[in-house]
């Protein structure tokens, strides 16, 4: 797509005076929006503030779980119904503000990065992109990386038929199924399940399988290792239009299920060992939103090629950063923006959802224009609440909850809950990253994992902004405070 208007594109001051929060889904398309630009004219409404449109998990409510980050959403509509949404809100002169989501995507078969990376594990070009600890100190998790989405152990599963071997003859891919998500096998998987099913063949057709299994077991280590396996499951499509070539690597895969998943770069496990042992950095802890590495140059490019040329020819003026305390480097990050935007002559309003604690203030460093206003909104909900009813609130919170102890100790206590529970696996990648800092240290890991739950459970804010070339002075006041 490019520019909608042949005339410039209405410009926002540096604080709008009025926005419209539109909820993009299923329910709510381009074309419902632009049925209701007159209505939104006639309140007086300055711009659009519209949810992430990105493509999104088939039927998400909410848009926040992008599978891909160059199209658009096709439940919301089409690139044909996104520029006259556009085109027509700046005719009326309403500009419109992007909702960005610049920390995780979602686990999905329509996630063609994840997936590339389960089917070729750390050789895959996308196994950089996401924050993946592929040499976690689990067994089990060498080399792979943790798919905790089963409701059961992965045996169990196997014997229960939740878990099934799936061949798709067209294309000659294997994979594996578990309700509606579907996981790829390696490219040396299919050697095994070839040679397997081989077994049991007659001659011809066990000469044919064993065949290409040889050439299946070279396929990694070959300089055109993709144009290779394409080629090759292409062969195996053309030999299973036999009905009982196909049968016989169905059967093979299933009699073998358990084998071939040891094989695989990921490690199925139950969804309730995630807290403990997961390997990727999550969202908090939803398990099917993985981080992505922002940091990494390649990483923001690839992810925000459509955000920025959207900015940079005028369909939009403006973004709001979710999430951005998920970025490893904020400032860097806003610094990337505003960069492309002094390139391409623009001047974009930059929002950002931020917590702020206290009398917290927003770093001057990340040259934004403020936040999404939590703050705001909490002084304003403080007008409607009676201060002086405080005390008869309190004593019937601590008659109802049998609980006497004052306010900040609970958020202590909740701070070390969520600490061993939901953030324990983070909790001990941090712990081992101190260690590897001092490995001659007399401390043991527990130790130094005791310590940085102690710390982190003291420190007021929500984050701080330390960095491998600088650490503020505010930074380094909270960093102190909460050792001391």
């Amino acid at each position: 797509m490019g520019a909608v208007l042949n005339e410039p594109p209405p410009c926002l001051e540096s604080v709008p005076l009025s926005t419209y929060r539109l909820q993009f889904n299923a329910g709510f398309r381009f074309k419902d929006a632009r049925a209701i630009l007159d209505y939104l004219q006639a309140l007086g409404i300055g711009a659009i503030y519209a949810s992430p449109y990105l493509r999104a998990r088939s039927g998400s409510p909410h848009g926040y779980d992008i599978v891909a980050h160059d199209e658009i959403n096709p439940d919301i509509g089409t690139a044909r119904e996104h520029a006259r949404l556009i085109r027509d809100a700046q005719c009326r002169g309403i500009a419109h503000i992007l909702d960005v989501v610049p920390h995780h995507m979602a686990i999905d078969v329509d996630n063609r990065w994840w997936y590339d990376v389960l089917e070729w594990g750390e050789a895959s070009p996308y196994a950089t992109f996401f924050d993946i600890d592929w040499h976690a100190p689990h067994g089990d998790l060498e080399g792979k990386v943790l798919m905790p989405f089963l409701g059961e152990p992965c045996e169990d599963a196997i014997v229960r038929g939740a878990l099934a071997a799936h061949f798709d003859e067209p294309s000659g891919a294997l994979s594996v199924t578990h309700g509606t998500e579907r996981y790829p096998l390696a490219p040396n998987s299919y050697a095994f399940a070839l040679r397997e099913a081989a077994r049991e063949a007659e001659a011809t057709l066990a000469h044919d399988l064993n065949a290409l299994a040889g050439d299946f077991e070279a396929v990694e280590s070959h300089p055109q290792a993709r144009a290779r396996f394409e080629h090759l499951r292409s062969r195996l499509s053309a030999i299973a239009a036999s009905e009982s070539a196909r049968g016989a690597v169905t059967k093979a895969l299933r009699r073998s299920l358990a084998v071939v998943l040891a094989q695989q770069h990921y490690h199925l496990a139950p969804w309730r060992t995630a807290n403990a042992t997961v390997n990727y950095r999550r969202f908090f802890d939803i398990n099917n939103l993985v981080a992505l590495r922002f940091e990494d140059p390649s990483v923001f490019a690839r992810t925000h090629a459509m955000t920025l040329a959207m900015l940079a020819d005028g369909r939009a003026q403006g973004v709001r950063i979710d999430h951005i305390d998920g970025l490893l480097d904020p400032a860097d990050y806003c610094r990337r923006l505003r960069e492309h935007a002094s390139e391409h002559g623009y001047a974009p309003y930059l929002i950002v959802e931020k917590i702020l604690s206290g009398d917290e203030q927003l770093p001057t460093t990340w040259g934004v224009h403020g936040t999404t206003g939590y703050d705001f909104m909490n002084a304003v909900n403080a007008l409607f609440v009676n201060a002086r009813a405080r005390l008869r609130f309190d004593r019937i919170y601590r008659d109802f909850a049998g609980a006497d102890e004052p306010y900040e100790q609970i958020v202590y206590r909740a701070k070390h809950d969520v600490l061993r529970t939901h953030l324990r696996a983070s909790l001990d990648r941090i712990a081992r990253s101190f260690l590897q800092l001092s490995p001659c240290s007399s401390y043991a890991l527990d130790t130094i994992r005791e310590a940085l739950a102690e710390t982190i459970a003291s420190v007021p804010v929500y984050r701080t902004y330390a960095t491998a070339s600088a650490c503020s002075s505010e930074d380094r006041r909270t960093i102190a405070a909460a050792i001391a």
